[in-house]
């Protein structure tokens, strides 16, 4: 196939619809697969970290591993499918492993229970391991179908953006389908079931459609080396690729750490249902399929895609810092409560009222963070010979960074920081990223004659400007608790792990009152 030809162009929509399919599948295991692992680890939060770590570190091992594969694929369609079919049987036998393993897991506890420590360790690694394995798979699709789709220099942003937009997109659907239907009417095993008959209908149809692609339609491996670059800006060399790579691994460790945050944070408005927590998930991969959409319409417009890339880091940070305690200024908790709780009968209002809370939070942070993935993958993905590595590289590490932002704000953060104090470390790794990079790429200096004499000046009050802004929100924010009052004082405040406590009291009364997450569970009236 010679390098000037396009894309198969009928078969581009019906690409796009099967990865569309895939996310939504993806996410229908993710959520049934952290609702058994509370008859395991018992904890939720526990549970649904582990899944996460397993998914997302089965995916990124999956991604770096594929994007040679594809590289050297005569048929990349061809290999999807098998990809989608190998899917659907892991599935199937992690799905068994995991429901025997809950009836196995007392027999691991006699055998072990003399160590917790070892009893957590084993449980831990066992799950992690077989959640791993059709994630593998999963991670793989990503770079083999971007491969398939892109045969022209400087198409790999467009490409790239319309699948991620996509699958992310199928993502929110399966979530908001798993956690608000499928569970509910089928129970657990159902929803698997018709998730595996669904990767088997994807893989099959891909296969039939690429055995019928004509043969000037398959991508051949190892097209000429084409530099892309023209029209970016100034030029991108190989240690600002590295450092464009390293900042999306540090976007996607503070970008999963601000979902926890969130999640946590919004429970004092929504509530701690399964429902709230299912629109949360929703409202913020819906922020990231906007952005991960809408960034392809300026991709050909960028004068400098690397100064982009810091300036959303930056802007990032600033509104991540500033978006709670924004929310419950203007949000009067008791009051939404009140809302959501009339609502509480009607799926759809309570649906709708939910996402408007979170998006207030969300919605342009999470539309920020959909677009660094493809705006990185185009910086970095400049020689067709290698698109499939390149695009495997940058989303493992995108990818790695998710699985430190599932774990350590959990684990480590919350108990140590608190929400709010981890909330602006979190910004302020974003805003010293994107100053970085804005920095080295716009400060003048020798050598570089296309730099602006005006940053010299205009950098510098920026980044005071930015620290001055986040300066203004609250260390010492805390949560407001159902009842409280303005006179109230609080006489003991520790956001953990798992929940928020606070013990708070009437001065003049002298009465005490104790919430969790907001709501009152006993005081001495």
């Amino acid at each position: 196939m010679q390098p000037n030809q396009g894309s198969p162009r009928p078969t581009l929509p019906l690409v796009l619809l099967l990865f569309f399919g895939s996310g939504a599948l993806a996410l229908v295991y993710q959520v049934v697969w952290a609702r058994m692992m509370t008859h395991i680890f018992g904890s939720t939060a526990l549970a649904v970290g582990t899944v996460l770590a397993g998914f997302m570190s089965g995916m990124a091992l999956g991604s770096w591993l594929a994007g040679r594969i594809a590289d050297r694929s005569a048929n990349c369609l061809r290999l999807y499918a098998w990809l989608e079919i190998g899917i659907a049987i892991s599935a199937v036998l992690v799905h068994l492993l995991l429901h025997q393993m809950q009836t196995a897991y007392p027999d691991l506890y006699r055998l072990l229970g003399e160590s917790a420590a070892l009893v957590a360790i084993v449980r831990f690694v066992l799950v992690f391991l077989l959640v791993m394995l059709p994630t593998l798979l999963m991670g793989a699709t990503l770079p083999i179908l971007t491969r398939f789709l892109v045969r022209q220099p400087g198409t790999v942003g467009g490409r790239l953006s319309s699948l991620y937009a996509v699958n992310t997109f199928g993502a929110v659907t399966g979530v908001l389908l798993t956690g608000f239907y499928l569970i509910g009417r089928f129970g657990i095993h159902v929803p698997v079931w018709i998730a595996v008959a669904g990767n088997l209908l994807i893989g099959v149809t891909a296969w039939l459609v690429s055995a019928r692609l004509p043969a000037a339609a398959v991508p051949a491996p190892g097209e000429p080396a084409t530099d892309s670059s023209a029209g970016d800006g100034p030029a991108t060399g190989r240690w600002t690729v590295r450092l464009v790579v390293l900042g999306l691994g540090l976007s996607g460790f503070t970008s999963f750490a601000y979902e926890i945050y969130w999640t946590r944070s919004l429970v004092f408005l929504l509530g701690n249902s399964t429902y709230a927590l299912t629109t949360m998930l929703a409202a913020f991969l819906t922020g990231i399929a906007l952005g991960g959409y809408g960034i392809r319409f300026l991709l050909a417009r960028l004068p400098d895609k690397v100064a982009i890339f810091g300036w959303i880091q930056v802007l990032l940070g600033l509104l991540s810092a500033l978006a709670l305690p924004m929310l419950f200024g203007i949000a009067e908790p008791q009051a939404v409560g009140r809302h959501l709780a009339e609502s509480a009968a009607e799926p759809l209002p309570l649906l709708l009222s939910g996402f408007g809370v979170a998006f207030l939070v969300m919605l342009m942070p999470a539309t920020l963070i959909g677009a660094t993935f493809p705006l990185a993958g185009d910086i970095v993905a400049r020689d067709l010979r290698t698109t499939g590595a390149d695009v495997g590289r940058v989303y493992a590490v995108n990818t790695w960074g998710n699985v430190l932002g599932a774990l350590l704000p959990g684990v480590v953060l919350i108990a140590w920081l608190g929400i709010q104090r981890g909330i602006l470390l979190m910004a302020g790794l974003n805003m010293a990223l994107g100053f970085t990079i804005l920095f080295l790429r716009l400060w003048p200096r020798s050598g570089r004659p296309d730099a602006h004499p005006a940053w010299r000046l205009a950098l510098p009050v920026l980044l005071i400007a930015a620290v001055s802004m986040t300066g203004r929100a609250p260390l010492d924010f805390q949560f407001p608790s159902e009842g409280e009052l303005p006179h109230h004082q609080t006489l003991f405040y520790r956001e953990g792990p798992l929940a928020t406590t606070k013990v708070f009291s009437d001065p003049v009364t002298d009465e005490k009152q104790m919430s969790v997450d907001g709501i009152t569970i006993g005081g001495t009236g």
